[in-house]
């Protein structure tokens, strides 16, 4: 019967321990739960207030920048075809190759090729590991109006115009 008694003990024991756990166990899912209201509650009150503070930076960037651009209008002349200010257009064509690197000539020059044959070229196999600076170099030239030009599936890189002849590179 003793072993019995103390069988009988040892499931009581372990039984109140059971039930202490499960009571922490339950506080806690408790306490969790308000943790995540109160979250929830915080992440709702601040996000409005996000968007508010980048909607404010962003108006606040967008004026910026509206206002440099009409400030590079008024400072800077504008070239195209229909602007035929050969002065002011050679001039800006020397500044522009004096400072290019060889890799921008490079690029100019390839530019030139291509509308003179009427060909696209392949920038990443042409200029490999310096193809997204030649990119830059492409993108610099055609927001002056020195060259035209169309980029395909992200790669292939076609000039239709060039103020630029191969004498000058």
């Amino acid at each position: 019967m003793m072993k019995i008694d103390n069988a009988t003990n040892i499931i009581t024991k372990l039984s109140e321990e059971l039930d202490t756990t499960l009571s922490q166990v339950n506080k806690v899912t408790g306490e969790i739960g308000l943790s995540t209201g109160r979250l929830i509650e915080v992440s709702q009150n601040i996000l409005p207030q996000v968007k508010e503070t980048l909607n404010s930076s962003l108006s606040h960037h967008e004026d910026f920048i509206k206002q440099s651009l009409s400030n590079h209008e008024t400072t800077m002349p504008r070239f195209s075809q229909e602007h035929n200010n050969k002065d002011k257009l050679d001039k800006l064509k020397e500044d522009f190759l004096v400072r290019m690197s060889a890799m921008g000539l490079a690029a100019i020059y390839a530019c030139i090729l291509s509308c003179e044959k009427n060909r696209s070229f392949k920038n990443d196999e042409l200029f490999q590991s310096d193809s997204e600076y030649i990119y830059g170099i492409l993108i610099a030239t055609t927001s002056v109006n020195l060259v035209s030009i169309n980029i395909k599936d992200g790669n292939e890189t076609s000039c239709s115009s060039s103020e630029f002849t191969n004498e000058q590179i």
